[in-house]
């Protein structure tokens, strides 16, 4: 079973995975490598990547982004456990605002977010995951396209599978 989880982990490569092997096993044949997994997962420099498309560079101007909705397509939670999301700013401001709450997901779930964002292009978001166990795991990485118009991204990661869609518009429009 240990040397399961342990694959497990690898394939995943999450600090869920890697924590969830350490509680189950914390004096396990791979319990160092996994603490220095979650070690380094934890301090990894964030990367924001840029998506493929027309999306152009930053123009250095405020935009407005609205009516963001999350939809779980494909849900497969580690141990039959909701997601907890929440987002990541690249300004650094995180929604919802108080550091402890999130929204749980079951398969079939959306989120409808009514807070309206005036950032400054370029603008990029990350949908997180909070877990119990070994703190945040990035669910994917918005680009936010600075021209006015309704985006939609499909992103995988920790094994579930979301749809995002959202408004963009400049600062001061509807």
């Amino acid at each position: 079973m240990e040397a399961i989880i342990w694959r497990g982990a690898l394939a995943t490569d999450s600090v869920s995975a890697f924590s969830t092997y350490l509680s189950l096993f914390p004096s396990g044949q791979y319990a160092t490598l996994a603490a220095e997994k979650v070690s380094a997962l934890l301090a990894a420099p964030v990367t924001l990547a840029k998506p493929s498309g027309t999306a152009p560079v930053g123009s250095g101007k405020q935009i407005r982004i609205s009516n963001i909705t999350i939809r779980n397509v494909k849900l497969t939670g580690f141990l039959g456990m909701p997601d907890d999301l929440f987002l990541r700013f690249n300004n650094g401001e995180r929604y919802p605002d108080a550091g402890n709450e999130n929204q749980k997901f079951k398969k079939g779930d959306s989120w409808a977010i009514s807070k309206i964002f005036e950032l400054m292009d370029p603008v990029v978001f990350k949908v997180m995951e909070h877990d119990v166990i070994g703190g945040h795991d990035t669910i994917g990485t918005v680009a936010v396209n600075s021209i006015s118009g309704t985006y939609t991204q499909t992103m995988n990661g920790d094994r579930s599978e979301y749809i995002i869609t959202y408004d963009v518009s400049a600062a001061g429009q509807p």
